[in-house]
């Protein structure tokens, strides 16, 4: 399901709006581009005339020496902030802190599996949403943009910034934003859905039952959920939403990525309890490991909607401290609490260290070949 290779197609998605090109022009036989180049596969190239507008775009891109200012100075405010939230909350906890290598390594893998689903998710997103093909690598690019830019307030910066890259390799904005919309919307139901289960395993009951029959009955009734939601987003953005040709995805093409968003929950869920068994207790079970998976991905989606908490900080630890201090004690569940924070950070700004470095080799490279032309 989830592809390795740079440039290929990522998941096969049935159900998709529209056929998709696979880098091959309709006039000429041009050859796909490659992702070293920085271009994407996108249906709406079907002139010459498109395509010489392409080349204006990717060869203009991120020219202006203040973008890169701006994504560096952009980078060191969210690691002030961080940092200084780091050092407040390390006064909290006072408990010794053990470590298995073992566990750790089980967190890496997870992590590592983890950004791979999640940019494959993000690749068919774009794939079935609008048309348009990029490669597995690109998809992660796009996603380390937003993971550093949710810890500015407001968290729309990094997919504004995400927007503005994709922009410059040839994808219109109102694509974009369908594209973010339908991430975003299956992102959170997908949680839901995923949370609801989790509960039935570590807390079952009447109410609990409850919740999760509705989850369930929200699946068949995804283009009620999609109509909602648009509606929903043109009162928000009436002016982008008008241009964007908002059209409703297929039932199966929905199912399809919301299953796919739900294996990326599931890896990032994993790396919590891999963290739990290497720093807290090697002691765990598949309730404990059910309320360790339902308190991270709660606390994800509650953070997500703190706009102006830097990435949900203090919002999600907050909540998923609550969810697990009555099962490890609250001193253990703010230690976890701070130790996955900190994996995060970690791990999202070496990412986007990574999308940075791509973005100045695009730019690099485009610059060249455009001396060449």
């Amino acid at each position: 399901m989830i592809d390795s290779a740079p440039g290929v197609t990522c998941i096969a998605t049935r159900g998709a709006a529209a056929p998709v090109h696979h880098g091959t022009a309709r006039h000429g036989d041009r050859p796909p581009d490659s992702l070293a180049t920085g271009r994407l596969n996108t249906s709406n190239r079907g002139t010459n005339g498109d395509m010489a507008d392409e080349r204006k775009l990717l060869s203009s891109g991120n020219s202006n020496p203040l973008y890169h200012v701006v994504i560096v100075l952009f980078i060191l405010f969210s690691l002030y902030y961080v940092g200084t939230y780091f050092y407040e909350q390390s006064m909290a906890a006072t408990r010794p802190i053990r470590i298995s290598v073992g566990a750790v390594l089980f967190a890496f893998a997870a992590y590592v599996i983890y950004w791979a689903a999640a940019s494959a998710y993000w690749c068919a997103v774009l794939r079935t949403a609008t048309d348009t093909t990029v490669g597995l690598f690109q998809g992660f690019v796009h996603l380390s943009m937003v993971a550093v830019g949710k810890y500015l307030p407001g968290k729309a910066w990094g997919i504004a910034a995400r927007s503005t890259h994709m922009k410059s390799e040839g994808v219109a904005v109102s694509r974009g934003l369908l594209a973010t919309f339908y991430e975003q919307l299956i992102t959170v139901h997908s949680a839901l859905v995923f949370s609801a289960g989790l509960a039935l395993i570590y807390a079952p009951g009447p109410a609990v039952l409850l919740i999760a029959c509705a989850a369930a009955a929200s699946l068949p009734a995804t283009p009620y959920v999609q109509g909602t939601a648009f509606a929903l987003l043109r009162r928000i953005l009436p002016a982008r939403t008008k241009a964007a040709d908002l059209r409703h995805m297929p039932m199966t093409a929905y199912l399809s990525l919301l299953g796919t968003m739900i294996i990326v929950w599931l890896f990032n869920g994993l790396v919590f309890v891999g963290l739990y068994v290497a720093f807290i207790s090697p002691d765990i079970d598949a309730g404990l490991i059910a309320r360790l998976l339902f308190a991270n991905t709660i606390g994800i989606v509650t953070g997500f909607f703190a706009l102006f908490a830097p990435a949900g900080i203090g919002v999600r630890e907050g909540v998923s401290i609550a969810i697990m201090a009555p099962a490890i004690g609250l001193e253990e569940a703010v230690l976890l609490s701070l130790l996955h924070r900190l994996w995060s950070v970690v791990g999202e700004f070496g990412v986007g260290a990574i999308a940075l470095v791509t973005i100045f080799y695009g730019h690099r490279t485009r610059s060249a070949r455009k001396r060449a032309e």
